[in-house]
């Protein structure tokens, strides 16, 4: 599970609803659900780039229980309310990582490289990684299509 985020042109009304602190300038944030053979199983609807990463996951449907959920820090909290949620460990100013917490982390983001992988295909066409100037409506149709298209790619 991650998030892809893309630059938009700046609205005209509701500037802040769109702004995000992270990019430091409007966006659109779409998150993708994507199954440990590379195929994505799911796109969310787009959301305003303000939005965190973890509310997009609490506004869609649950995954599976069954299922083993990685995702990136962005989603702090999920173990609390899924099960199965694999999370890398987050330092802080008074509890630095351990050596074991680390290396943990680092072989979870070697897994998670998978999905990034998979953004980065996504955001080959030039419309995904541009600044999106097109009817925003639009914009989930075209995130969808092009997830097709990558699916396809690979054949499943």
């Amino acid at each position: 599970v991650d998030v892809s985020e893309q630059p938009t042109q700046r609205p005209i009304k509701r500037q802040k609803r769109s702004y995000s602190g992270k990019k430091k300038r409007h966006t659109i944030k779409t998150e993708i659900v994507m199954q440990s053979d590379g195929k994505i199983v799911s796109v969310s609807k787009s959301h305003r780039g303000k939005i965190h990463d973890f509310r997009i996951r609490k506004s869609e449907k649950p995954l599976p229980r069954t299922s083993i959920k990685m995702a990136d820090s962005g989603y702090q909290g999920w173990q609390k309310l899924q099960s199965n949620v694999v999370i890398p460990y987050k330092k802080s100013k008074k509890n630095p990582l351990t050596k074991e917490q680390r290396a943990y982390n680092r072989s979870l983001a070697s897994v998670r490289m998978k999905i990034e992988h998979k953004i980065r295909e996504i955001k080959v066409f030039k419309i995904m990684s541009e600044v999106y100037r097109n009817f925003q409506k639009k914009y989930n149709l075209r995130f969808n299509i092009i997830a097709g298209i990558v699916n396809f790619r690979h054949a499943f």
